[in-house]
């Protein structure tokens, strides 16, 4: 009796490991995505594949019912890669070519072919396929239709000021943000990243222009979140829109956090397939990355590969809301992030009393009209930023406080050292808002740099008075 329990065991293993392999099968997804573009991607796949394996276990006798259920819910299911597929194709259609499900000649759409072809790589990808699937990939035309050439902008050098200002490309000022291409804006924690972007966001739903953001039209962002709690959110809501008035329905908000960055982009897919955003944001990036920061391959892969294929292919503009460092020297991360996108929008804590920060474009300052810009909380106990109004007055202090600490034009000090002296009279600045002053001198005429080393021998920039300027 025992050794009979035992080799049912084994035969029911057997089986549900036939049943993995089986549903697993290149062909099995090749044959799915046939009978899907027979009947116009409108049929369950799943159910589809259900009944592929019963015919399939209908040819092995005295195979219960039950050992087909545990191999199907084992397997990794094509099913669902098939259904997420089929889901893709029929709601891109219904978006961009406004034509029936029926209509099979979307096919021979090049963005079509595109999103098929990004999918099967996931499933390749997923699935850790080599051979057969790369094969299938690769074959994808001769199963669907002729690839046809990949619309482009072709145009004479000399008509590309026309070409600008007919293609409608430009979300942000005067190209600070296009459409297919990205920004990230990196600060502190706890700073207000945030606020900041959900109320550029609603100000830019009602086309209004906002810390200095203009937007060319009324604008419909995504934002995918999962750093802020539901309190915080209403209270962000309300605090925002007392200011600057509702954004109705332009502004969408996900709040969920995914296991894989597959799922997400899958999920983020479909999101922009129903919504049409002309922004995504997502906020914060190490909450999706799934990953290493400092690994270059995977931030490139999320940025590059699946965030801007995503925006090529919807027609959006994206943001990444990112951390500095600890020491708040550095965007935290690979230099790949430092490449990407059309600008880094920097924010530094200045003074951490009047929480006043400053706002610094290191790629395209002329595209936003200045290098860098004062903004603080509003002092009414709102969660709402501005510009600081009195920003040239509290540059200038900020100048004096500074040249104070010089006792004559021989004296040379460092950054550090300034630091010290603006901790011993209660002066409450951060350290990178000393040395953005001091370079502010320095390009003044007020101070003079030189070069030299600590007392660890370490290089390091002192600064003297020059008295005569």
């Amino acid at each position: 009796m025992e050794n009979e329990s035992k080799v049912n065991a084994t035969h029911r293993e057997t089986e549900k490991q036939r049943m993995a392999t089986f549903l697993n099968s290149p062909e099995l997804f090749k044959e799915g995505i046939g009978f899907l573009h027979a009947n116009s991607w409108t049929l369950d796949a799943n159910q589809w594949i259900w009944k592929k394996a019963m015919e399939h276990y209908s040819l092995h006798a005295n195979v219960p019912t039950i050992d087909i259920l545990h191999g199907y819910n084992e397997a990794n299911n094509i099913g669902r890669e098939l259904d997420v597929l089929r889901l893709n194709v029929a709601s891109f259609l219904n978006e961009y070519r406004g034509q029936s499900v029926q209509d099979g000649e979307f096919f021979k759409d090049a963005m079509m072919k595109e999103a098929l072809d990004a999918r099967i790589k996931q499933t390749v990808y997923e699935h850790s396929c080599t051979g057969d699937w790369m094969a299938l990939r690769n074959d994808i035309d001769g199963l669907l239709s002729k690839k046809q050439p990949a619309q482009r902008r072709i145009y004479s050098l000399s008509k590309i000021k026309e070409q600008r200002s007919t293609m409608g490309d430009v979300l942000l000022n005067d190209g600070l943000l296009c459409r297919k291409e990205g920004i990230i804006i990196a600060g502190p924690q706890g700073s207000g990243k945030s606020t900041l972007i959900t109320q550029l966001a609603i100000a830019w739903a009602q086309g209004k222009e906002c810390l200095g953001f203009r937007p060319k039209k009324h604008l419909k962002v995504l934002i995918l979140q999962c750093e802020d709690g539901q309190m915080k959110l209403e209270k962000m809501y309300n605090d925002i829109t007392s200011q600057i008035g509702s954004p109705e329905d332009n502004v969408i908000q996900i709040d969920e956090t995914y296991p894989s960055v597959d799922e997400l982009f899958n999920s983020l897919n479909l999101a922009m397939t129903d919504h049409t955003p002309d922004i995504v944001v997502i906020n914060p990036f190490f909450g999706y990355l799934r990953g290493d920061m400092n690994n270059n391959s995977e931030t490139q892969d999320f940025l590059y590969n699946r965030f801007s294929s995503l925006l090529q292919r919807h027609n959006a503009g994206g943001i990444i809301i990112h951390h500095l460092t600890k020491d708040k020297a550095n965007v935290y991360g690979s230099a790949v992030l430092g490449a990407w996108g059309r600008d880094t929008i920097r924010i530094d804590e200045m003074d951490v009393v009047k929480h006043v920060y400053k706002m610094s474009f290191l790629k395209r300052t002329y595209e936003y009209g200045a290098r860098s810009v004062m903004i603080e909380w509003s002092n009414d106990n709102l969660l709402f930023w501005r510009l600081t109004s009195d920003a040239s007055s509290s540059s200038k202090d900020s100048h004096l406080k500074i040249l104070s600490f010089f006792n004559g034009d021989e004296e040379e000090l460092s950054v550090a050292d300034l630091l010290l002296k603006a901790k011993a009279v209660g002066w409450s600045i951060s350290m990178r808002g000393l040395r953005d002053n001091v370079n502010e001198l320095v390009s003044l005429g007020n101070l003079r740099a030189i070069e030299g080393r600590n007392n660890l021998n370490q290089p390091v920039s002192f600064y003297s008075l020059l008295i005569n300027q």
